[in-house]
């Protein structure tokens, strides 16, 4: 070979050698740059040796499963080892398939992580041919697709749950469009009650349900969507034309991105004929209430008379006539006397509770200096119970501001209390009452020594007609009507009355008066 020649063929391998260094640096480059892409992309890429069954991962490898490169050394057997029991079987059926076949290898399973927890990967991996259809190696990627798993099965179980309490519940449900107001689900029981099948429920607007004018739907569905207002009531027409009373619980409620009006419908037109029916028999009820207070009151008011000539008859005759009488008429004039003094006391609660009933209790509100009120009630009320032997004890100061009352019923008031304390007394015992301010009321306390009252009848004490099965301790009388009606009269002074008791040790009666003038 001349010169010539020789320098021509070191030239052309120079050359040569040159373009493959550049081919080698252009590959090396493409491969950094596609790693860069992997890495950043979480992807972890892998080379497999087929023949060797080594692995050659990536630099992603402690991104994706949480291992160093010496940890993951064991190639495909420890691969495989690492794959969840439950998916193992199908993971390494489906690579030999891949293998033999030369097809793409597409799969998604559970793979354990550094952190002892198994991570779900979506791996990817295509075989390379080494001739003869046999596969030489295999490159592929390995993703960590945990999150999105969760947020798959966190979406599975919305849609169940959507399932199960939506298209499953007995009552009527409905999703509507609050734009164009159609109907873009319903739920079994919507169908049943309304009487379309699904498919055509779907191509009604809520505006085809309700004679409602379509303004006044539209106006309600934006009161719904801002929840200024989610419980309506309307009247909803069916598939046979009847129109039904429905009461309508609505909210906003926003699904596959979109915002959307969430309907419970229930029937209440039964409810509403028997409050209509409730309402008229009430109605009626109170007219005959009225004419039975009515027609006490009459009857009260015409007996009322007579019945005190009677007592004050028998009185008189008591008191002048006595010497001339025997001990037997003594004793018929005393009935008389009784009774009488009862049927008087009677007739007149009958005429208290007549008015109360028919809304017609009168107050004469004055300002009162109340010390001197209970002090000179008090006294008035001793009288009766010496007759027992029963101390009544007063216990109250002289700063307490004036009461707004009428006089006359608050000394209805206190004296049916006292009353009540005498007659259900023992002898020998002492009654107390205590005034005392209470934030902005003067309460005053009946305080006894008596019997008591179950427990059972205190809830009913108030109640007309009603008596306590304990008895008053000298045979003395009750109407039943005095504590309802001073219930009544307290209350109508914007106040309070109230009781507490123990059997064998006594009750105490109080009621409250508020001070109106005081801030």
């Amino acid at each position: 070979m001349n010169e010539f020649s020789s320098n021509t063929a070191e030239s052309y391998m120079i050359s040569e050698m040159t373009e493959s260094h550049k081919v080698k640096e252009g590959v090396a480059s493409l491969k950094d740059r596609y790693e860069l892409l992997f890495i950043a992309a979480g992807q972890l890429v892998y080379e497999y040796d087929v023949r060797t069954g080594s692995v050659h991962w990536g630099d992603c490898l402690e991104q994706v499963l949480g291992y160093s490169s010496n940890e993951m050394h064991g190639g495909m057997a420890q691969w495989e080892e690492m794959i969840h029991p439950e998916d193992r079987e199908k993971v390494i059926r489906m690579l030999k398939i891949s293998e033999k076949y030369l097809t793409p290898f597409d799969l998604q399973y559970r793979f354990c992580h550094k952190d002892s927890t198994y991570h779900w990967v979506h791996h990817r991996g295509n075989f390379i041919n080494a001739g003869a259809e046999k596969a030489r190696s295999m490159i592929g990627m390995m993703q960590d697709i945990t999150s999105h798993k969760q947020t798959e099965k966190e979406l599975q179980e919305s849609e169940a749950r959507y399932h199960s309490l939506f298209k499953k519940n007995q009552a009527a449900m409905l999703l509507i469009d609050p734009k164009t107001t159609a109907i873009v689900d319903a739920n079994l029981g919507a169908c049943v009650f309304y009487g379309y099948p699904y498919e055509k429920m779907l191509k009604l607007q809520i505006t085809d349900l309700s004679p409602q004018p379509e303004e006044e739907i539209r106006a309600e569905i934006q009161r719904a969507l801002t929840e200024q207002n989610n419980h309506f009531y309307y009247r909803h027409r069916l598939a046979n034309g009847q129109v039904r009373d429905v009461e309508v619980y609505s909210g906003p409620l926003f699904m596959h991105g979109k915002q959307l009006l969430y309907s419970i419908i229930h029937d209440i037109t039964e409810r509403k004929l028997a409050e209509e029916a409730l309402r008229q028999s009430n109605d009626r009820l109170q007219e005959l209430n009225n004419q039975k207070n009515e027609f006490l009151g009459m009857a009260a008011h015409d007996l009322r008379n007579p019945i005190a000539v009677i007592q004050n008859s028998s009185s008189v005759l008591m008191r002048y006539s006595s010497e001339n009488l025997s001990e037997k008429q003594k004793e018929f004039l005393k009935k008389i006397y009784d009774t009488s003094k009862f049927m008087l006391e009677l007739l007149n609660n009958l005429l208290d509770i007549s008015k109360i009933e028919s809304g017609k209790l009168e107050l004469e509100i004055t300002k009162t200096h109340y010390p001197d009120f209970i002090r000179k009630n008090t006294e008035f009320n001793k009288l009766f119970a010496t007759e027992k032997g029963i101390l009544i004890d007063l216990v109250l100061s002289d700063d307490i501001p004036l009461v707004d009352c009428d006089k006359n019923k608050i000394e209805q008031v206190l004296n049916n209390l006292l009353s009540n304390a005498i007659k259900y007394s023992h002898p020998n015992t002492t009654i107390s009452i205590e005034v005392q301010m209470e934030n902005n009321f003067v309460v005053t306390k009946v305080i006894d020594q008596g019997q008591g009252i179950p427990e059972n009848e205190l809830p009913h004490v108030f109640k007309p007609f009603q008596k306590a099965s304990t008895k008053p301790t000298a045979g003395e009388k009750s109407t039943g009507l005095g504590l309802a009606i001073v219930k009544k009269i307290v209350e109508g002074h914007q106040g309070f009355i109230g009781v507490e008791s123990e059997v064998g040790k006594g009750s105490t009666f109080y009621f409250k008066l508020p001070l109106l003038g005081k801030e």
